[in-house]
C-alpha cells in the first residue's frame, strides 16, 4: 500500500464521519498539501542531482508544500508572501531537527520526573523565541506582492490542470532540463495571471463599503491608481470588568476595509482622503497605515483634533506627505478621468461642514462625494455653482441636516448612495431625505440594505453591483 492509498483512505473516513469538513479551509489545506508532498517530493529530488540529498529533500518539501498551498491561500485569505519560501527553507530544519526532538525528549523525561523536563523545555522555548523574534519583526514590514486578488474560476481550473499534468509528463519522460525550464516558465506565467494585470484596465470601480454607521469608499482607476476616501471607525465602550475585554475586538479598519483591499489585491493607496476628523470616517485608518504603501494624504486643511492628529502622525512617520486642496483645483488620472476639489476653501466652516467634497468625472459620468457636509456646507457648494451629477454620495449618512432641496435641485442626481448602519440609533437615513430624493426620481442604494455597493463606470456606461438584494 503506497502513500496515496493511505491518503485516500483517511480522506474517505473523515468525510464519512463529517462530509461538511470538505468546505473547511483547514481540511482542504491539510489533505491537499499532504497529497502534494506524496506526489511531488520524489520528482523534485531528481532535479538538482548534484546537490547534497538533505538539501534536495528540504527544497523539495518546501517547494511542493508551497506549490500546492498557493491557490488555497490566495482564494481563502488573499495572502501569499514571496518570502514564505525562504522562511520555510530556514525555519523547517531548525524545527524538524531540534525543536521537535527536544519536545519528545521533554515528554519522555516528564514521565520519570517533571523536573527533568525543565532543561529541554527551556532550550526549546529559547530556540522558538530566537526563531519567532525575526519573524515578528518581518510581519511588521510591508512586503510587495503579499496581497493577491480573488482568483477567477478559470485560473483555479488552469492551476489545478497544471498540477495534475506535471506527474503525468514526468512519468512519460518529459523531465529533461528544457522540460523543467518550460514547466517553471508556465508556473511563473500562472503567478503573473493570478495578479490579474489587465483586469478592469478601462473602467473606474467605486466601492462603497458596508462599514456600519460610517463611511469608507474605495475608488480604483483602472489598474493604475487607487483612492481610499475614509475608512470607517468603530465606537467602543470600555468594558465594565477587565475579564470582559475581548482579546481581538472587532475593528472596522482591520476587519472590513483591510480584507476588502486584500481581496482586490491592493497593496498601495495612491491617495487617501480623510474628509474630516470624525471617528466614524477616519478611525479605521489606524489599522491600515502599517499594512499598506501610501502615496499621499489629502485633508481639509483644518487644525486636527486628537484622533486625526494621531493618524496624521502615523502617516508622517512613514514619510507620506499630507496636503490639502482649494476650490477649483483639478487633476487628471488619465484620458477622460478628472477630479475636482469643490470644498472646503478659505472658510469659517468647521466640523462636518468642513468635510472634503470632491467631484469625479469618468467617461462623461459624474460622481459627487460629499463627506458629512450639512446645510451650511451645502449652501456654500450651491453658491459656488454646481452642475448636474449622475451619482451622489449622500452626505452625513442620510441625515435630515443634509441633502437640502437646494442642493438636490442644483445637481438632480440620477442615483444616490447612502452609507448608514443597519438599525442605527440616529434613524439614518431620514425619511425626509428619502422623500426629497424620490421627488427627483433618484435611484437609491443603501449599505444598510444592500451591503457593499459597487459602481463600475466604463465607456459603455454605468453598472451597479450590490452585496445583497434589497429587503
Amino acid at each position: 500500500m503506497d502513500g496515496k492509498e493511505v491518503w485516500a483512505g483517511a480522506l474517505l473516513v473523515m468525510l464519512a464521519v463529517n462530509p461538511y469538513q470538505l468546505w473547511h479551509v483547514g481540511f482542504q489545506l491539510s489533505f491537499a498539501v499532504t497529497l502534494g508532498l506524496i506526489v511531488f517530493v520524489p520528482y523534485s529530488q531528481h532535479v538538482l542531482v548534484r546537490v547534497p540529498v538533505w538539501i534536495r529533500t528540504l527544497v523539495a518539501v518546501t517547494f511542493s508544500a508551497q506549490l500546492v498551498s498557493f491557490p488555497f491561500l490566495v482564494y481563502h485569505f488573499h495572502q501569499f508572501s514571496p518570502l514564505s519560501w525562504l522562511v520555510n527553507l530556514l525555519a523547517t530544519p531548525v524545527l524538524s531537527l531540534l525543536a521537535l526532538p527536544l519536545g519528545y525528549i521533554a515528554l519522555v523525561l516528564a514521565l520519570i520526573h517533571p523536573a527533568l523536563a525543565a532543561v529541554p523545555v527551556w532550550f526549546t522555548t529559547w530556540l522558538l523565541g530566537w526563531i519567532h523574534e525575526p519573524l515578528y519583526a518581518l510581519e511588521q514590514k510591508v512586503i510587495p506582492f503579499t496581497y493577491w486578488p480573488h482568483p477567477e474560476w478559470w485560473w483555479v481550473i488552469l492551476y489545478a490542470c497544471f498540477l495534475g499534468i506535471l506527474p503525468i509528463l514526468w512519468n512519460r519522460g518529459y523531465h529533461r532540463k528544457r522540460d523543467v525550464a518550460l514547466c517553471f516558465a508556465l508556473f511563473l506565467g500562472l503567478l503573473a495571471a493570478a495578479r490579474q494585470p489587465f483586469a478592469g484596465s478601462e473602467e473606474v470601480r467605486i466601492t462603497f463599503l458596508d462599514v456600519g454607521q460610517g463611511d469608507s469608499i474605495v475608488v480604483e482607476i483602472g489598474n493604475q491608481k487607487v483612492y481610499l476616501m475614509d475608512a470607517g471607525g468603530t465606537m467602543r465602550q470600555p468594558a465594565a470588568e477587565p475579564w470582559m475585554e475581548k482579546r481581538d475586538p472587532f475593528e472596522v479598519g482591520k476587519d472590513v476595509v483591510l480584507p476588502f483591499l486584500m481581496a482586490r489585491g491592493i497593496e498601495k493607496i495612491d491617495r487617501v482622503i480623510m474628509t474630516h476628523g470624525d471617528l466614524d470616517h477616519i478611525g479605521g485608518m489606524e489599522a491600515l497605515v502599517p499594512r499598506l504603501f501610501f502615496g499621499e494624504v489629502l485633508v481639509n486643511g483644518k487644525v486636527p483634533e486628537e484622533k486625526e492628529a494621531k493618524i496624521r502622525e502615523l502617516f508622517l512617520k512613514k514619510g507620506v506627505p499630507i496636503t490639502t486642496g482649494a476650490p477649483g483645483q483639478v487633476w487628471s488620472d488619465g484620458p477622460g478621468i478628472e477630479w475636482k476639489w469643490l470644498h472646503p476653501g478659505e472658510t469659517t466652516l468647521h466640523g462636518n461642514d468642513a468635510s472634503v467634497v470632491l467631484q469625479l468625472t469618468a467617461y462623461n459620468k459624474t460622481v459627487l462625494f460629499t463627506g458629512d457636509i450639512e446645510q451650511g456646507g451645502e449652501a456654500a457648494l450651491v453658491q459656488n455653482g454646481l452642475s448636474p451629477v449622475d451619482v451622489l454620495k449622500v452626505a452625513h449618512h442620510g441625515s435630515n441636516t443634509s441633502s437640502t432641496k437646494e442642493l438636490l435641485a442644483a445637481i438632480t442626481p440620477k442615483a444616490a448612495v447612502i452609507s448608514a448602519g443597519e438599525n442605527n440609533r440616529y434613524g439614518h437615513p431620514s425619511a425626509m431625505v428619502l422623500q426629497r430624493l424620490g421627488e427627483h426620481g433618484t435611484a437609491i442604494y443603501r449599505t444598510d440594505r444592500h451591503g457593499a455597493i459597487t459602481l463600475i463606470i466604463s465607456p459603455a456606461g454605468l453598472s451597479w453591483r450590490t452585496q445583497k438584494l434589497d429587503t
